[in-house]
């Protein structure tokens, strides 16, 4: 067994982080179900019925050992997932998913979320094996590797399960295959009903006509500007009578089982539910130790020294300087490099006199490649090595040579430094009568070949007989733009200052010494082109200037490095108090002890440290999340792998009772606490009474909005008729509404990045409306340039008259910018998929309301009743069955 481990302890390693992140959002869920009966005293009979529908039924033990096999499920499918990802990194391979994850459980999923998922998706599996549906081990088999990513073996998937433990147990291979065989049969199902929930060709939700393209892309590129008069509805409660006693207790049991909470939308944004809820919730009460940081940061400014001050500015200058030109993100300068060995031109004596440039006239070479190649003055023509020329040019003639030795009388041709390309000023030719030997002679098997008189395009020529010759670019040109020379051309003869014939070279050097002079020749153009190193002194910011700059980073480096042991020294002083907590609590069979005075009451600690004490009062958990110290993020808690915010981990349960928790606004900068869970209360349905003033408040509130509506409609057309704007029309004595006016708003916004790079897309709240929700912006959207209607936000708190302003855009030029980018354009991708997931949504819920779904469970009294009415029904349904047999 410790063979295994170390042969896979890689894969062990990455499946226990997500093994820790599956306990904040796999295993919380079914966790915090298994508390809740706990601490409830409701243990559930696996013998009584849990929900039924038409054809169908599940016990409470048949519910537990779905949601068992939906946590190996999600627990493998993430892991899988995450290890094929990393290897495809590790083996430089791009990783592109190639199958969705299956039924993965949502991080804020409750309880009854939780389970209602796992009864649809089991129903669906059964609908799938009636038409007749089935997934095989290969299946399986072939799922896994794409999940994977193709990087994952038999013995990796063996690792995975091994380091699973739902319900106290490893799961086996067996128990897998039959998990994932009921989730993908689901998802056959759907896809048979073209609802994948993701955009593809097959998927009948993902159908996108021309018309439904040109409305997504205006959502996020269609800009109005509207002016709005928001109206109270409380203005029209004197309109509201008193409401009957039957009608307020209709309205309570109505709402009695509604908490008010916000709504999440389905892009995340949070909006005031827009009806009432008298639930009460389940509250929690934090007491917390808290060192302020603006406070703190500002007492340590008043302690800090000239003489500290100074000294940092010495020790840390170059935080301070000014001097913008110079960067330590600049380039140095190249490096000249020394020649190995010094060209050929170079070794030419002062003796040498400069020839005439006659030639025989020929095409010209290519004007760039001529431009690019000037000779200089000290390197003479006939001493360039030759090299092989297009065919452009006239060959030699056949039998001739280059050979033929140059008399002294002759002088060798030189070209000037600064050329004009032979193709304009072509030379005339003048034969040389003698001349000296310029390279040896060509080897056997190749064509003789010349050198030519030089020109302004650098090239080696010979006189001889006008025949044109092979050239070699000059060794000044970029060795990176000049033609690659054959291996086979011959090697050219240095001149000697006598003019005497010199010895030909070796034919194989010739390589090597044409490869030391480009070198050379490109170090020589390095030196003439480089830029003169520029020295510039270095300037800092005065002492005074930066003094009170020094002064704050001196104090925000104390607040680190003291408050943070000061808080550690708090948390570590009640230790002791809640170990004791703890344990008597282990011990007692019933209740809780009472907490140390020390725990319950922070006011003595707060003395002995010269910290804040405060405490929230109960709260929910939206209220919790309102308050600094709710939203601050714990040292040592965490959820996946992101440190919990104090709101959420006093809500989870990842803070008990009395535990002394240390968090900061930031990371650990800003205000730090030190947290304690004095109380946590569970949610209930109040009574009639204890609620009833809330029930009447609520009541006409609603009324008084629906009147108030009414009146803002009326209101609207009248300023409709006045063709005025509103800010025209509520002007004057008897003005009541206040008339905003907001920038330029599109549908749709941009709000956070995905994963994926892409930006994700929220409707737009625009600056001076309050609360409007998705069918209010419709709505908005609907009204032509000048048109005006009243409309209630989306808590019914306000009524707004509104007016389109200015539509910024016409619509001839909204189109013209459409059909640019019509088929690819920022949003295109997330509007079809969501428009995909919300067909899956309707064909689940289509498939579903004809079964009559209705759950049984009413508390835990009621167990023995179910149990025996289900045995009474089993023993019925057995007779039955043998009486046809």
């Amino acid at each position: 067994m410790f063979r295994f481990f170390r042969r896979h302890q890689k894969i062990f390693i990455v499946v226990g982080g997500v093994i820790l992140m599956l306990v904040f959002t796999v295993g919380d869920a079914l966790n915090g179900w298994v508390r809740s009966q706990d601490d409830s005293g409701d243990r559930r009979n696996p013998n009584a019925t849990a929900v039924t529908w038409d054809g169908g039924k599940l016990s409470e033990g048949e519910l537990s050992s779905l949601l068992y096999k939906r946590q190996i499920v999600a627990g493998f499918v993430q892991t899988a997932a995450q290890v094929g990802y990393q290897r495809s990194i590790e083996a430089e391979l791009t990783p592109v998913p190639r199958v969705v994850p299956v039924a993965l459980i949502g991080q804020e999923w409750t309880r009854d979320v939780l389970e209602e998922d796992v009864v649809r998706r089991h129903i669906l599996a059964q609908r799938a094996e009636d038409m007749g549906i089935y997934i095989s081990d290969d299946v399986i088999r072939r799922y896994i590797d794409e999940l994977g990513l193709g990087q994952l073996d038999p013995n990796d998937v063996l690792a995975i399960l091994s380091a699973m433990n739902p319900a106290g147990r490893s799961p086996s291979t067996s128990d897998l295959f039959d998990s994932l065989r009921s989730e993908l049969m689901t998802e056959a199902a759907l896809r048979a009903y073209g609802a994948s929930g993701t955009y593809s060709g097959l998927d009948l939700g993902a159908t996108e006509l021309p018309v439904d393209r040109w409305e997504e892309w205006k959502r996020i590129n269609d800009y109005i500007i509207v002016e709005a008069a928001a109206i109270d509805p409380s203005s029209s409660m004197v309109d509201v009578p008193e409401p009957t006693a039957d009608e307020l207790q209709a309205y309570y049991v109505k709402y009695k089982d509604n908490p008010a909470f916000p709504i999440p939308l389905r892009d995340g944004t949070m909006l005031p539910a827009p009806t009432p809820g008298f639930m009460i919730p389940r509250k929690v009460k934090l007491a917390y130790l808290r060192a302020d940081y603006e406070e703190i940061v500002a007492k340590f400014e008043s302690e800090v020294t000239d003489e500290q001050i100074a000294q940092y500015y010495e020790d840390y200058k170059f935080q301070f300087t000014i001097n913008d030109d110079l960067s330590i993100f600049d380039d140095p300068a190249p490096e000249e490099e020394t020649p190995a060995e010094e060209p050929a031109a170079e070794e030419s004596t002062d003796t040498d006199a400069p020839a005439t440039e006659e030639s025989a006239p020929e095409e010209p070479a290519d004007e760039a490649e001529a431009a690019e190649e000037p000779m200089t003055e000290e390197q003479p023509a006939s001493e360039e090595p030759a090299t092989e020329e297009p065919a452009a040019e006239e060959p030699a003639a056949e039998g001739e040579t280059a050979e033929e030795p140059m008399t002294e009388e002759q002088p060798e041709p030189e070209a000037p430094a600064e050329e004009e390309p032979a193709a304009e000023e072509p030379a005339t030719e003048e034969p040389a009568p003698e001349a000296e030997p310029a390279e040896e002679p060509a080897t056997e098997g190749e064509s003789p070949a010349t050198e030519e008189p030089a020109t302004g395009e650098a090239e080696g020529e010979n006189t001889e007989s006008g025949e044109a010759t092979e050239s070699r670019p000059s060794p000044f040109r970029l060795v990176s733009l000049q033609e690659e020379t054959p291996a086979e051309e011959p090697a050219t003869e240095e001149a000697t200052e006598t003019e005497t014939p010199a010895e030909p070279a070796v034919t194989e050097e010739a390589p090597a010494e044409e490869a030391a002079a480009d070198t050379d020749s490109e170090a020589v153009m390095a030196e003439e082109t480089a830029e003169p190193e520029v020295t510039e002194e270095v300037q800092y910011e005065p002492l005074e200037k930066v003094k009170d700059k020094i002064r704050r980073l001196l104090a925000e480096n104390r607040y680190t490095t003291e408050i943070d042991e000061v808080m550690q020294s708090a948390a570590r002083d009640l230790q002791p108090a809640y170990r004791k907590y703890v344990s008597d609590s282990l011990s007692m069979d019933e209740g809780t002890p009472e907490p140390a005075i020390k725990l319950s009451d922070l006011t003595t600690l707060g003395e002995k440290y010269g910290l804040q004490v405060e405490d929230t009062g109960e709260l929910s958990f939206y209220e919790l999340f309102e308050t600094e110290a709710g939203k601050s993020f714990c040292d040592s808690k965490y959820m996946g792998d992101m440190p919990a915010q104090v709101y959420a981990a006093a809500f989870r349960n990842i803070i008990d009772l009395f535990e002394p928790t240390i968090s900061s606004d930031i990371a650990g900068y800003g205000d730090r606490y030190v947290v304690i869970k004095l109380s946590d209360s569970p949610s209930r349905v109040p009574t009639f009474d204890e609620v009833k003033d809330d029930v009447i408040a609520a009541w006409k509130r609603e009324q008084a909005a629906d009147k108030a509506l009414e009146k803002a409609k009326a209101l609207a057309i009248k300023v409709q008729d006045s063709g005025l704007t509103l800010e025209s029309y509520f002007v004057g004595d008897d003005k009541v509404v206040e008339v905003t006016k907001t920038p330029s708003f599109t549908l749709y916004t941009a709000g956070d990045f995905a994963p994926t790079g892409q930006a994700t897309y929220r409707p737009s709240q625009p600056q001076g409306l309050k609360d409007v929700g998705p069918d209010f912006l419709a709505e908005l959207f609907k009204l032509s340039e000048g048109e005006v209607t009243a409309l209630q936000n989306f808590d019914k708190s306000l009524i707004y008259i509104v007016r389109n302003a200015d539509d910024v855009e016409s619509p001839e030029m909204l189109r013209s910018n459409f059909l640019e980018v019509a088929n690819y354009w920022d949003g295109r991708g997330q509007f079809r998929n969501a428009k995909a997931g919300q067909f899956r949504s309707s064909v689940i819920e289509a498939l579903l309301n004809d079964l009559n779904l209705t759950w049984k469970r009413e508390d835990a009294a009621d167990s023995d009743s179910e149990e025996t009415a289900d045995e009474a029904e089993a023993e019925s349904e057995a007779d039955t069955e043998a009486e046809t047999k």
